[in-house]
Protein backbone atom coordinates (compact mmCIF):
# COMPACT_ATOMS: atom_id res chain seq x y z
CA UNK A 1 0.00 0.00 0.00
CA UNK A 2 2.99 2.37 0.39
CA UNK A 3 1.64 4.06 3.16
CA UNK A 4 4.39 3.43 5.60
CA UNK A 5 7.34 5.94 5.47
CA UNK A 6 11.30 4.49 5.58
CA UNK A 7 11.49 5.89 9.19
CA UNK A 8 8.65 3.66 10.29
CA UNK A 9 10.01 0.35 8.89
CA UNK A 10 14.05 1.04 9.62
CA UNK A 11 13.85 -0.92 12.75
CA UNK A 12 12.81 -3.88 10.75
CA UNK A 13 14.89 -3.61 7.95
CA UNK A 14 18.64 -6.04 8.44
CA UNK A 15 21.65 -3.41 9.15
CA UNK A 16 22.12 -3.05 4.95
CA UNK A 17 18.40 -3.31 3.85
CA UNK A 18 16.92 -1.29 1.51
CA UNK A 19 13.54 0.28 1.59
CA UNK A 20 11.62 0.81 -2.06
CA UNK A 21 8.80 2.76 -2.67
CA UNK A 22 7.20 3.28 -5.86
CA UNK A 23 5.20 6.51 -4.35
CA UNK A 24 7.13 9.77 -5.70
CA UNK A 25 5.32 12.10 -2.92
CA UNK A 26 7.66 14.67 -1.21
CA UNK A 27 8.39 13.16 2.13
CA UNK A 28 9.52 9.66 0.43
CA UNK A 29 11.95 11.65 -1.83
CA UNK A 30 13.14 13.87 1.38
CA UNK A 31 13.53 10.57 3.16
CA UNK A 32 15.34 8.87 0.74
CA UNK A 33 17.70 11.42 -0.01
CA UNK A 34 19.12 11.19 3.56
CA UNK A 35 19.94 7.92 3.66
CA UNK A 36 23.14 8.41 1.32
CA UNK A 37 25.43 7.80 4.48
CA UNK A 38 23.56 4.80 5.97
CA UNK A 39 23.84 1.55 5.25
CA UNK A 40 20.67 1.12 5.36
CA UNK A 41 18.88 3.07 1.86
CA UNK A 42 15.91 4.25 1.08
CA UNK A 43 14.97 3.38 -2.98
CA UNK A 44 12.41 5.34 -5.17
CA UNK A 45 11.84 3.79 -8.16
CA UNK A 46 9.18 5.10 -10.69
CA UNK A 47 7.92 2.73 -13.09
CA UNK A 48 6.22 3.55 -16.66
CA UNK A 49 4.21 1.24 -18.76
CA UNK A 50 5.45 0.56 -22.15
CA UNK A 51 2.37 -0.78 -24.65
CA UNK A 52 4.68 -3.50 -26.06
CA UNK A 53 5.11 -4.84 -22.54
CA UNK A 54 1.82 -4.53 -21.77
CA UNK A 55 0.89 -6.58 -25.15
CA UNK A 56 3.55 -8.73 -23.97
CA UNK A 57 1.61 -9.34 -20.75
CA UNK A 58 -1.57 -9.83 -22.59
CA UNK A 59 -0.23 -12.32 -24.55
CA UNK A 60 1.51 -14.37 -21.76
CA UNK A 61 -1.90 -14.38 -19.96
CA UNK A 62 -3.93 -15.63 -22.61
CA UNK A 63 -1.62 -18.32 -23.37
CA UNK A 64 -1.58 -19.52 -19.73
CA UNK A 65 1.82 -18.22 -19.12
CA UNK A 66 1.25 -16.35 -16.45
CA UNK A 67 -1.82 -15.96 -14.30
CA UNK A 68 -3.06 -13.51 -12.16
CA UNK A 69 -3.88 -14.07 -8.42
CA UNK A 70 -7.27 -13.34 -7.45
CA UNK A 71 -8.63 -12.83 -3.84
CA UNK A 72 -12.21 -12.65 -4.27
CA UNK A 73 -14.65 -11.68 -6.58
CA UNK A 74 -17.57 -9.15 -6.40
CA UNK A 75 -20.35 -7.84 -7.76
CA UNK A 76 -21.14 -4.52 -8.97
CA UNK A 77 -24.02 -4.54 -6.35
CA UNK A 78 -21.49 -5.90 -3.75
CA UNK A 79 -18.95 -2.96 -3.92
CA UNK A 80 -19.11 -1.64 -0.29
CA UNK A 81 -17.60 -4.91 0.66
CA UNK A 82 -15.17 -5.15 -1.48
CA UNK A 83 -14.03 -1.97 -0.86
CA UNK A 84 -13.64 -3.12 3.14
CA UNK A 85 -11.95 -6.54 2.03
CA UNK A 86 -9.32 -4.18 0.31
CA UNK A 87 -8.89 -1.64 3.59
CA UNK A 88 -8.51 -4.61 5.94
CA UNK A 89 -4.98 -4.91 3.74
CA UNK A 90 -5.26 -8.78 4.15
CA UNK A 91 -6.15 -9.72 0.88
CA UNK A 92 -3.89 -12.03 -1.15
CA UNK A 93 -3.99 -11.28 -4.58
CA UNK A 94 -6.57 -8.69 -6.66
CA UNK A 95 -10.16 -8.31 -5.62
CA UNK A 96 -12.20 -7.99 -8.61
CA UNK A 97 -15.55 -6.18 -9.44
CA UNK A 98 -17.44 -8.29 -11.68
CA UNK A 99 -19.61 -5.52 -13.97
CA UNK A 100 -21.83 -7.72 -15.91
CA UNK A 101 -23.99 -10.66 -14.65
Amino acid sequence: FGNYSLAKVRASLTPKGRYISTLPRVSTVRSHVFTGLSPQKGLLVIVYSRSRDLEWLAQQGSNNKIRPIVDSVFSLAEIRQAHERVETKRSRGKVIIRIKP
